[in-house]
């Protein structure tokens, strides 16, 4: 088949597409659009600094788990674990959109009459308070410089992700 030919068909094609009623992609220009945001992962340019974002988002799990037991696990639920943190950034700015930590516990008792197990799970969703126009590179550096990055205070704010916690968890 020739140019010519291919181009005749294509065309018939999306004729008889659209009498009945789809729609076919357009051709020339099938390149996917970009997304508005990101994950802070992919959005940090050079991979030692989204290493070191990575070992931020550790350092939170193992400072939560450090204090946990003192602060937010007593009480209804004495289980609680910290299951990710993730900020998105938009892409063309490089201005975080959100920040959210996520929690998750259950409660578990046993129904004497039937010998089930009954759990009761809850999740949270932290967000934390960042000033408006943070960017990546300015959380990612403060958080990044601290060996305990629940205690930082975020960028042009006066609290931290510690002080957020004990009003989203309690």
């Amino acid at each position: 088949m020739n140019v010519r030919s291919i181009t005749r068909r294509m065309a018939l094609l999306s004729l008889s597409a659209m009498a009945l009623g789809f729609a076919l992609p357009a051709a020339a220009d099938s390149r996917p659009q970009a997304a508005g945001y990101v994950e802070m992962q992919e959005y940090l340019p050079t991979w030692q600094e989204q290493d070191a974002w990575w070992n931020v988002r550790y350092a939170l799990k193992r400072e939560f788990n450090d204090v946990c037991g003192d602060t937010f696990c007593s009480g209804e639920y004495t289980n609680i674990e910290a299951l990710n943190y993730r900020c998105s950034v938009n892409a063309s700015t490089g201005l975080i959109g959100e920040c959210v930590w996520v929690f998750a516990a259950s409660g578990e008792e046993v129904d004497p009459n039937t010998g089930k197990v009954v759990v009761k799970p809850r999740v949270w969703q932290c967000v934390s308070p960042l000033a408006p126009s943070t960017s990546a590179q300015e959380l990612a550096a403060a958080l990044t410089n601290n060996s305990r990055p629940m205690q930082v205070t975020l960028p042009r704010t006066r609290t931290n992700l510690h002080e957020s916690l004990i009003d989203c968890l309690y």
